[in-house]
């Protein structure tokens, strides 16, 4: 949490007005005036201005002015996502101080998260499915599509020994907030947690079975994952 960010995040302390202005092929429209959600920001993945994958940090905000934006009449929109790009397999993290965190475990993660989220696109259409990823304002989901009047919506996740345990929590939480936030648009949405490889753990399994998220790995797109399309 430095420069931009810290400001971001500490607006309201230090007495800054937070205002959004969105970019739409060159037409810049003002927004609102908008505060940090209670559950302020959250990690990602994003491309920098290189093209080269780093790991981000993502602010939930919401508008200053609720009445004014309750009056406001919006397009209820019933697409789900946009064309999906595949991921880059052989993206390198951006450089960082090599006291803080090992490039290399960032750049393995990077890697293995790539190739887990292609190869689900690819299993998805070779089941005949559109793979797709978040049109603006939707939830910042990595794959997503839609089979049979359900909306899947999946979270990936690369692990390493290290830090299986924290991946799977991390993403456990975020595929419920996107199921729950989709649900506002579609009353039938499915969860989906694909993660590079098995959890040593079988309890992750049985834990994603209780919230009603189906966990899966590459081995067993066919099998598991094939089974809930048809479920």
């Amino acid at each position: 949490m430095t420069r931009g960010n810290r400001a971001i995040l500490q607006h309201s302390e230090d007495g800054r007005a937070l205002r959004v202005f969105k970019d739409v092929k060159e037409i810049v429209r003002y927004l609102d005036e908008f505060e940090l959600d209670a559950d302020p920001w959250y990690p990602s993945v994003a491309r920098d201005r290189t093209g080269a994958m780093r790991q981000v940090i993502v602010f939930r905000l919401r508008p200053l002015d609720m009445t004014l934006w309750a009056r406001t009449p919006r397009r209820r929109r019933t697409e789900l996502g946009t064309a999906y790009i595949p991921a880059d397999e052989a993206a390198a993290a951006a450089p960082r101080d090599p006291f803080s965190v090992d490039p290399d475990l960032v750049d393995r993660g990077l890697r293995g998260h790539a190739k887990t989220q292609n190869a689900l696109a690819a299993f998805l259409a070779g089941q005949g499915m559109t793979p797709c990823r978040p049109s603006p304002g939707e939830p910042d989901f990595d794959l997503a599509w839609v089979h049979s009047g359900w909306w899947y919506v999946a979270e990936v996740k690369s692990m390493t020994g290290a830090n299986k345990t924290k991946q799977l929590r991390l993403a456990l939480g975020q595929v419920l907030d996107y199921q729950d936030r989709l649900l506002t648009r579609h009353s039938r949405v499915r969860a989906i947690l694909a993660v590079e490889r098995r959890p040593t753990d079988s309890r992750w399994i049985q834990l994603c079975e209780r919230h009603e998220v189906t966990l899966v790995w590459p081995e067993t797109f066919q099998t598991v994952l094939q089974a809930r399309l048809v479920a």
